[in-house]
């Protein structure tokens, strides 16, 4: 059959079908095209049922190739953009400033047991090794950590740094 004469014929219908399966018209029209062009390239024959089921097979397969490639795009961009700090503003890093000295002089004004309890809890160490290293039980970190974080919130809120709602 003459490529010509099966574009005329099919080619409408296929642009239909593509664009049911996406919003995007451009990306419909290309997997239609697409999928004559592989006809024309591949040199594919056989009936007219038969071409007009690979067509249609064919502009699905690319319409759903086109729609992974882009949304793996996406993912990446949208990963590449987690990592992109935007520049703070400089009163943002004034503010900043202020926010670190008021926890230090929090910080310093605990007694040195929730201190350490509370700078050992941040850098990641689990409550048995807190435990060891104070020489607590285990069990017993919980309650000191809570109480260790309820004073420093109690010394944040006295300067103006800490909410009710965050005791």
């Amino acid at each position: 059959m003459d490529p010509r004469e099966l574009f005329e014929e099919v080619y409408p219908a296929l642009l239909g079908r593509c664009r049911a399966m996406t919003s995007d018209p451009d990306l419909a029209a290309d997997a239609a095209q697409e999928a004559f062009a592989r006809m024309v390239v591949k040199n594919v024959r056989g009936s007219r049922e038969e071409l007009r089921r690979w067509l249609f097979r064919t502009a699905g397969n690319a319409l759903r190739d086109s729609l992974r490639r882009e949304g793996t795009r996406r993912r990446l961009r949208l990963w590449r953009l987690e990592w992109v700090k935007p520049t703070p503003l400089p009163d943002e890093e004034v503010e900043r400033g202020e926010r670190i000295r008021a926890v230090r002089t929090a910080l310093d004004t605990l007694d040195d047991r929730a201190r350490k309890l509370l700078e050992m809890s941040v850098a990641g160490f689990s409550q048995r090794e807190i435990a060891q290293h104070l020489r607590v039980s285990t069990t017993s970190v919980s309650t000191l950590l809570a109480r260790a974080r309820r004073s420093l919130s109690a010394k944040l809120r006295e300067q103006g740094y800490c909410h009710e709602s965050y005791s």
